[in-house]
């Protein structure tokens, strides 16, 4: 008997309790967290205006109305456990005056309920042919600050 009850124990895995889930990320503890779809204005040129609309995951942002008016842009930016990024996508004008598709990474610094910082590159980089050079020169980043245009509020459900 008392080698059945020495079996026993032997068979038996210690178990290991799961690891707690980290808590959901809620405004309260991350502006970041909050619903950022509206409309957004360039603080430094108020002439620049953004339309953004949040599903909790993803933030997609459409440049409405800046200085070049023949021009367009989007940015999309992701949250994650790295941070809130992404990339800007727009038209690019080569002196061939061949217009390309660029795509230059962006990144979330700062959230308030009432602002976003932005660190994005100044420009793309690309080439003739609309190819990305073999080794592309690595561009400067401009901090960005958005202001809130309106009240907010619009997160869309998936």
């Amino acid at each position: 008997m008392w080698r059945l009850l020495l079996l026993l124990c032997a068979c038996v895995k210690a178990v290991t309790p799961p690891a707690p889930e980290p808590a959901p990320r809620s405004a309260a503890t991350d502006p970041c967290a909050a619903d950022l779809s509206g409309d957004w204005l360039l603080e430094e040129e108020l002439g620049w205006r953004y339309s953004a609309r949040d599903d909790g995951g993803t933030l997609d942002v459409v440049v409405t109305r800046f200085a070049d008016a023949g021009s367009s842009a989007t940015m999309q930016l992701t949250r994650g456990d790295a941070g809130f990024s992404g990339v800007v996508r727009g038209l690019g004008g080569l002196p061939s005056g061949v217009t390309c598709e660029l795509t230059f990474p962006i990144r979330v610094t700062q959230c308030s309920g009432a602002s976003l910082t932005l660190l994005a590159a100044a420009d793309g980089v690309i080439g003739e042919g609309c190819a990305t050079p073999a080794r592309p020169r690595k561009p400067a980043m401009l901090e960005h600050k958005l202001t809130r245009a309106d009240a907010g509020g619009m997160r869309f459900s998936q």
